[in-house]
């Protein structure tokens, strides 16, 4: 069986805030879905827009149970051109 018949497992959630996280900017849920290969780093974009600019950002990555191994490496945050 590979990877791509399995049925999607949750490994956990990602999530951007601001204010002390008091005040969510994104969330997503991450599933097995979201790798195309088993033991590999992945790459996982989380968009999101801020209407004035904040002294904080908190980035969180929570693991969720089921018997899945997920590290978080690093966190990048880049600025990207306005879509008009």
């Amino acid at each position: 069986m590979s990877t791509t018949d399995k049925p999607p497992v949750q490994s956990g959630a990602r999530d951007v805030a601001a204010d002390g996280g008091k005040k969510m900017l994104a969330s997503r849920n991450i599933n097995s879905e979201d790798f195309k290969q088993e033991n590999t780093w992945q790459n996982i974009s989380i968009d999101f827009g801020l209407d004035k600019p904040v002294a904080d950002i908190e980035t969180r990555g929570i693991i969720a149970s089921g018997g899945n191994s997920v590290s978080l490496d690093f966190i990048m945050i880049q600025q990207t051109p306005d879509a008009e």
